[in-house]
């Protein structure tokens, strides 16, 4: 679990989180999108500036039913974002097929169009070119005009199908808008001058926060390996146990053997065909326990893996240091033990027998 845990906050979001910085306004009348946006992109080290519903670090965007028609026909659920015409290329998610939004869709009556993820793609029209299909969902069509690639838009999260709208083309007042700066230099450098700028061109407005990726990516994995690492101890005692288990176990079942192993001896075994008896039984045992132990934990980590948790795959070393301690147990465990029973005169035993 902690290694599962430390891989899903250091793997790859799918962009690069390090020149971007983004910013939250909220406005009880709507917030002047395209106003702040312009301002955004004139600002000395800025490379582009784009705006979305959706703030980072949080859900990609609201959970609807889309299907292929206005019937419904092979409805499934996919997350909704929407985002201005320059999203993609400000956060730098690469569009594999097709196009980005374009200026003329900004239009009020201009068609409604869509931009599908991959994952969506892949589940909808497996094996086949999306463009110019359509996708529905709220009783309204969306063309689909572009294929994006999958990411995630925070550590630890599930890449799940996704679809992307044009901002200009909603219908409502954005009242929350989170604005995206790419920066050509160090984005902790526009923080302030981001935060100024916004209160200059909208001075009513309200500004939750303003605060580079990067920082909010390392805040997030702290708190994250900060509530895990104590499982730390828990899993070391348990390893313990089951070490002090193997010992027990495995140095018992060979003392009861003594006897055996001193009758083998007046037979005439030699010590190393003994201890290479007593080595086989015992390591036996530990092999037996460790594939059914692998066994089975391989089979939860797929199981936390359909339910939806963020665990991928165990890696190797998750299962190469536990068998090492576990062999290295078994050994000692059967060499001791026979050791000490070779040691006994077999005479002396049998006849205290």
């Amino acid at each position: 679990m902690i290694d599962g845990y430390r891989r899903a906050v250091s793997a790859d979001l799918g962009f690069d989180v390090r020149p971007l910085l983004a910013a939250g306004v909220e406005a009880p009348n709507g917030v002047p999108v395209s106003k702040i946006r312009d301002h955004l992109r004139s600002l000395p080290g800025v490379a582009g500036a784009a705006a979305t519903t959706t703030p980072p670090m949080s859900r990609l965007g609201n959970r609807q039913t889309v299907a292929m028609d206005g019937s419904g026909t092979n409805a499934m659920f996919a997350e909704k974002a929407v985002v201005s015409s320059d999203f993609f290329n400000t956060v730098a998610i690469p569009v594999r097929r097709g196009r980005s939004f374009v200026s003329r869709e900004d239009e009020p009556n201009a068609v409604p169009v869509a931009i599908v993820n991959a994952a969506l793609a892949e589940r909808r029209w497996a094996g086949k070119d999306p463009l110019g299909r359509q996708l529905w969902t709220g009783g309204r069509g969306y063309d689909v005009v572009g294929l994006v690639a999958d990411y995630k838009n925070m550590p630890m999260a599930v890449i799940a199908p996704a679809f992307y709208v044009p901002l200009s083309q909603q219908t409502e007042a954005v009242r929350r808008m989170t604005f995206y700066v790419r920066a050509i230099g160090d984005p902790a450098d526009l923080v302030q001058i981001v935060r100024g700028e916004i209160r200059g061109v909208a001075p009513d407005q309200v500004i939750s926060q303003v605060f580079t990726l990067q920082s909010i990516v390392a805040i997030i994995g702290r708190e994250i390996l900060t509530a895990v690492y104590p499982m730390t101890p828990l899993i070391a005692t348990g390893l313990l146990l089951t070490a002090a288990g193997i010992y027990g176990v495995l140095a018992f079942a060979i003392t009861r053997r003594s006897k055996e192993l001193a009758v083998r001896v007046a037979l005439g075994a030699t010590r190393k065909h003994l201890i290479r008896l007593v080595a086989n039984l015992g390591l036996r045992l530990v092999g037996l326990g460790m594939l059914f132990g692998i066994g089975t934990t391989f089979a939860l980590s797929r199981f936390v893996q359909g339910v939806g948790v963020v665990f991928d795959s165990p890696s190797l070393i998750v299962f190469v240091i536990p068998m090492i301690i576990v062999v290295a147990i078994g050994v000692l465990a059967t060499w001791v033990p026979s050791r000490r029973a070779l040691s006994i005169d077999p005479a002396f035993l049998l006849r205290t027998e």
